[in-house]
């Protein structure tokens, strides 16, 4: 997924049996289903660790941002009334 600057996205993850989730960058804990909206600043990776009595697993998805830069306004007024410029 890729997001412009200065926007958010929503990572939903879903997990069966899992006692914990851990999602990494600054998400932390979660429960073992769930959404939650990030608004990274550069592109990410975000990485889950579920936890159960049958072992554990990791999952990741990488949110990228757009190095789009704000657009440039210029305005220019023109004085007809002048004989010179």
């Amino acid at each position: 997924m890729v997001i412009a600057r200065k926007m958010c996205a929503a990572l939903t993850w879903s997990s069966t049996n899992a006692s914990g989730v851990t999602i990494d960058n600054g998400v932390g804990k979660v429960d073992g289903s769930g959404s939650r909206q990030v608004c990274p600043t550069q592109t990410t990776t975000y990485r889950a660790s579920a936890v159960g009595e049958g072992g554990s697993r990791d999952a990741s998805a990488t949110v990228g941002v757009s190095k789009v830069v704000d657009r440039l306004t210029l305005h220019v007024n023109f004085d007809t009334a002048k004989a010179t410029i």
